[in-house]
């Protein structure tokens, strides 16, 4: 095949791999999205450590703020472990949008962290990709930072 042919060709085939691309279209999924976060927060104030892991795919990852990145459902999961030890404050998800691509969707969203008085003690925003395993939408990244100001 000579050189002009093999370019033609190679053309041709990312011509054809990027309409392919852009065939799929994004599907809002914020109902289901928000759905499974309102689980996730049951799970979480019923202090089910096997629950709330369960919410995570094998090999998600966590970035928390001001610390090193979490990596693995067992992992994760003792982050949780930890949290809940020192008592179990109400957190609450709230997905402003979640759009699916496939079995991956990308939801923003704002959380609240309140005492069992209803005392806001930590508020922000966070993006997490959602990975569609056995028919389930599961954590898969999740990075969130507070919106509450830095101690002076």
């Amino acid at each position: 095949m000579k050189i002009s042919q093999l370019s033609l060709f190679l053309g041709l085939c990312m011509l054809s791999m990027l309409s392919s691309v852009q065939a799929q279209k994004s599907k809002d999924v914020t109902k289901e999205i928000q759905a499974r976060n309102d689980s996730f927060m049951k799970a979480i104030q019923s202090g089910d450590l096997d629950a709330i892991a369960a919410f995570y795919t094998e090999d998600a990852k966590l970035f928390p703020p001001n610390s090193e990145i979490i990596q693995g459902r067992e992992n994760i999961r003792g982050m949780w472990t930890e949290f809940t030890a020192q008592g179990m404050p109400s957190l609450i998800f709230t997905t402003t949008m979640a759009e699916a691509i496939g079995q991956t969707a990308i939801e923003e969203g704002a959380y609240q962290v309140k005492t069992p008085d209803g005392q806001v003690v930590d508020k922000g925003k966070f993006i997490v990709i959602w990975k569609k395993v056995d028919g389930e939408w599961l954590l898969h990244q999740d990075i969130f930072n507070t919106s509450m100001p830095g101690a002076e």
